[in-house]
């Protein structure tokens, strides 16, 4: 597999910009290694066959988890010993390092195949906790219409199913708002509520959503297990509560049949908002997205929400670093790096007067779904 040019010393900002999420904490395993990347770069150089754009350790840690999972091969136990979702208990230490090298070097052209094709592709159903509150405020602003959702960056559509799983919030005060029938224990989605401020009590009136559809450069089918399982390998070894609750929703999008759709955002989303039913307000979800968009796209797509606005009723709905929020007028308080749940009303405004929608930031939450701060 050949590089896409560059060497593994230019890999080393990457690294350094990944250790210092707080993120990657949860991951012993994922801190250890990238801990070890940035002193020695050539252990990621697997990653120089994939595009610029996504040379990041996550692919790499993907692949790697993929191989084991997926294609295990003599000389591999000693490497799954270090992973707890293949049954390893073995934690980091000093032998890790030579022993995710000698994997490495072993099965190299395997892992260049994987970073030259694949894309770092999450889908944590938990995530639906941080965008029930921006959904239902929105639904609430909309004057309780129904509901027609429009993810960009679907990934399995996990988000496009909110009214199939359970909500608990724990509030501040040791209270807790529960409410949703989910389907199984594991779509119960538990946040805690940080900070004085609960979340409102009307977070629990019941979604009505009339249509669900997803956009993604490389949607992933439910009903296709090589694909599910590059979702799988994208989950942090030690993380086997959100494998499993990724088994539970992947069974709910079975189920529920979505309509998911391959290719640009830029391309799709005006037949996506123009083919939604025309009594329900469009409401589109962008959530963990844009940081994967080049500035200009990032630029275009805010834009091209604003033109489609202007043909009918339409809401976007952000869980987005808000350093990409402000593209769309989002101003959230306090320190920068979090992620703001938040929603922007675009009915409000006459986009042929150039009049500037209503935005607003409703919480600081936890990238993984486990925590949220209301504003």
């Amino acid at each position: 597999m050949t590089d896409l040019g560059g060497t593994p010393r230019d890999l080393v900002p990457v690294f350094e910009g990944f250790h210092g999420m707080k993120a990657v904490q949860t991951s012993p395993l994922y801190e250890h290694l990238n801990t070890a990347f940035i002193t020695e770069p050539e252990l990621a150089a697997a990653l120089l066959a994939a595009p610029p754009t996504e040379r990041l350790p996550l692919l790499l840690f993907a692949s790697v988890h993929f191989l084991l999972r997926n294609a295990p091969a003599e000389g591999d136990a000693a490497l799954a010993a270090y992973y707890p979702s293949l049954g390893g208990s073995r934690a980091p230490d000093s032998e890790l390092t030579g022993t995710f090298r000698e994997f490495t070097t072993r099965r190299d052209t395997e892992l260049r195949a994987l970073t030259s094709t694949r894309v770092t592709q999450t889908n944590e159903a938990r995530r639906a906790a941080m965008l029930r509150p921006a959904l239902t405020a929105a639904q609430k602003r909309a004057g309780d219409r129904e509901i027609a959702l429009v993810e960009v960056g679907c990934s399995s559509g996990l988000m496009l199913l909110p009214d199939r799983y359970g909500y608990r919030y724990d509030q501040p005060d040791g209270s807790v708002l529960e409410f949703g029938d989910p389907a199984t224990p594991e779509l119960l989605l538990q946040a805690v509520v940080r900070g004085d401020k609960p979340v409102p009590e009307w977070l629990a009136t019941p979604l009505r959503i009339a249509s669900r559809v997803g956009i993604d450069r490389n949607p992933i089918s439910a009903d296709d297990t090589e694909q599910t399982d590059w979702l799988r390998a994208c989950i942090w070894p030690e993380h086997l509560d959100r494998l499993a609750r990724l088994e539970a929703a992947l069974a709910q999008a079975r189920e529920a049949g979505l309509d998911l759709r391959r290719g640009d955002l830029l391309d799709l989303l005006p037949a996506a908002v123009a083919e939604a039913p025309r009594d329900a307000v469009v409401v589109v979800v962008s959530s963990h997205v844009l940081p994967y968009l080049a500035d200009a796209d990032r630029t275009a797509f805010a834009e091209q929400v604003a033109e489609l606005a202007a043909t009918r009723d339409l809401m976007l709905v952000l869980n987005e670093d808000h350093r990409f929020g402000r593209v769309f007028g989002v101003e959230a308080p306090g320190s920068a790096g979090y992620v703001a749940a938040s929603f922007v009303d675009f009915t409000a405004g006459d986009f042929t007067a150039a009049e500037a929608p209503t935005a607003t930031a409703l919480a600081k939450v936890d990238p993984h779904g486990t925590w949220l701060e209301w504003l």
